[in-house]
C-alpha cells in the first residue's frame, strides 16, 4: 500500500505544470540580443536539440517547441541549413559576433 501511495504522489508531482516562459520580456528591452543558431547534424542529437539560443551572450536552455514559440513571437527566422562555419562551432559553441563594421 505504501508503494501505491508513493507512486501516486510521484505521478502527481510529475504532472505539475511548468510556468510559461514570458517571451515578450526579451523584446521589451532596448539592448537585448537574441540569437537562434542551428546546431549541425549529428551533433544536434538527432533533432532533439536543433538550435542554440543565446540571450545577451548567455546560453538559454530551451527545447525545440519553446524555440519555435520564441522565434514566432519575435518574428525571427529559423535557419535549419548548416554551413561550414556552424560545423566548426560558430554560433553554437559561443554566440556569433554581430557587431556592424
Amino acid at each position: 500500500m505504501k508503494v501505491f501511495h508513493s507512486l501516486c504522489i510521484l505521478f502527481l508531482i510529475g504532472c505539475a505544470k511548468k510556468p510559461p516562459i514570458a517571451y515578450n520580456k526579451y523584446a521589451d528591452t532596448l539592448f537585448t540580443e537574441i540569437q537562434i543558431n542551428p546546431i549541425p547534424h549529428p551533433l544536434n542529437l538527432n533533432g532533439s536539440i536543433p538550435y542554440a539560443i543565446w540571450i545577451d551572450g548567455k546560453r538559454a536552455r530551451l527545447n525545440a517547441g519553446e524555440v519555435r514559440k520564441l522565434a514566432v513571437s519575435l518574428g525571427l527566422p529559423l535557419n535549419v541549413r548548416g554551413t561550414p562555419e556552424t560545423h566548426a562551432g560558430a554560433g553554437w559553441h559561443q554566440p556569433l559576433n554581430l557587431t556592424k563594421k
